[in-house]
């Protein structure tokens, strides 16, 4: 069993559940026109699919994560498809100047 699915011996979260959550925050996600969607933490990419599903202007998608082993998945994912407007970075979130971003509710 995977450790992602138990944690003494309790069920946290699996896949499946995972993924309907990404569904679910990319089907609310409001990107005004011209904008861009910035990811903090992105991983190896899990959230990029559903936020391409769901969101209908197709913005510029930025994921940022600390870890190069992470931004290399990510960006081999990105080879192998046709994600376009998808771009990922290696950084640390905290150097990012927080002028930069227009935070939408």
């Amino acid at each position: 069993m995977d450790i992602r699915q138990v944690s003494n011996k309790r069920k946290i979260m699996s896949f499946g559940q995972t993924s309907s959550l990404y569904m679910e925050v990319a089907k609310n996600l409001k990107v005004p026109a011209g904008g861009s969607v910035v990811e903090f933490g992105c991983g190896p990419a899990s959230v990029v699919p559903s936020l391409l599903e769901k969101l209908d202007e197709k913005p510029e998608i930025i994921g940022i994560d600390f870890s190069t082993q992470m931004i290399s998945i990510a960006n081999r994912k990105k080879e192998a498809t046709t994600w376009k407007n998808v771009h990922f970075k290696c950084m640390d979130m905290y150097e990012l100047a927080p002028r930069c971003f227009m935070w939408v509710a």
